[in-house]
């Protein structure tokens, strides 16, 4: 399960930790540890004031925006992450 979580992180999360680690000004960041991150079922996006959200293909929800409790578990993401590794 663990193992698997290394064949996929987010895109998007991907180029703003970049732009933080270029020394470019960011406050957007997504919770350590959250399900979400390395999940291919979300949708990370950025707005022009900053906010970060993530929206859930699988739950048709919001499932990260930074003020409630990042899920750290969740069954979607080990089937989407099973499904791209052809498991």
């Amino acid at each position: 399960m663990a193992g698997s979580a290394a064949a996929y992180f987010s895109p998007t999360l991907q180029r703003l930790k970049e732009e933080e680690d270029a020394g470019l000004p960011t406050t957007r960041y997504a919770t350590p540890g959250a399900a979400c991150t390395d999940c291919p079922a979300s949708i990370w996006y950025a707005d022009k004031e900053g906010d970060l959200r993530c929206y859930c293909t699988i739950l048709h929800t919001t499932t990260w925006d930074g003020k409630r409790a990042p899920i750290t578990h969740c069954d979607g993401r080990e089937q989407e992450l099973a499904a791209i590794g052809g498991r």
